[in-house]
């Protein structure tokens, strides 16, 4: 009895670890410091789009959590929403109307595909609409980011900020 009390009590983290990857346990988050302080405030939304740069830590990027301030939420304008590969190849595109985008909270934008872990990935944020007190994303201060989280450009300008963001991972494979 001790004996097979033994094999039960080795098998039992493997057995673990495989119900964890089959049944799709292995959500992982990794969330930006975004604390409402100092470190934070808002960025404009134009046409030109402002450009994040991140670097995935895992294979399949499920979703983007984005904190966009829509004062006149009854605007006709569009938000617009894209992601590149290193090589500038698209992975993902869409636009949002600026009116379905709620004010004030973050908000989840479905991404749902691989990407490459490591490599290097940018996210265009615009907006086409009225412009004057139009969408704004809140931005926090370099210091503050995630080590995936690179650059931020504005204008084309190097930006001392970075899209407060929330990346939702999940792991493409199984085993």
């Amino acid at each position: 009895m001790r004996r097979k009390f033994q094999i039960y009590i080795l098998f039992l983290p493997l057995f673990i670890s495989v119900m964890w990857a089959v049944f799709g346990l292995n959500r992982i988050t990794a969330k930006h410091e975004y604390l409402i302080t100092k470190y934070y405030r808002f960025e404009s939304l134009t046409e030109e789009p402002i450009v994040q740069e991140f670097i995935p830590t895992y294979d399949y990027l499920e979703k983007l959590e984005l904190f966009i301030a829509n004062i006149y939420p009854e605007t006709d304008g569009v938000i617009m929403l894209q992601i590149s590969d290193q090589d500038g190849k698209t992975v993902f595109k869409k636009n949002y109307a600026a009116s379905q985008i709620p004010t004030g909270e973050f908000f989840p934008y479905k991404i749902g595909k691989d990407v490459i872990r490591g490599n290097v990935y940018k996210i265009y944020l615009s907006y086409i609409g009225e412009t004057v007190d139009g969408p704004q994303i809140m931005v926090s201060e370099v210091k503050k980011n995630l080590l995936e989280t690179g650059n931020m450009y504005v204008s084309d300008e190097l930006s001392e900020y970075n899209m407060a963001i929330t990346y939702y991972y999940k792991e493409s494979r199984a085993f």
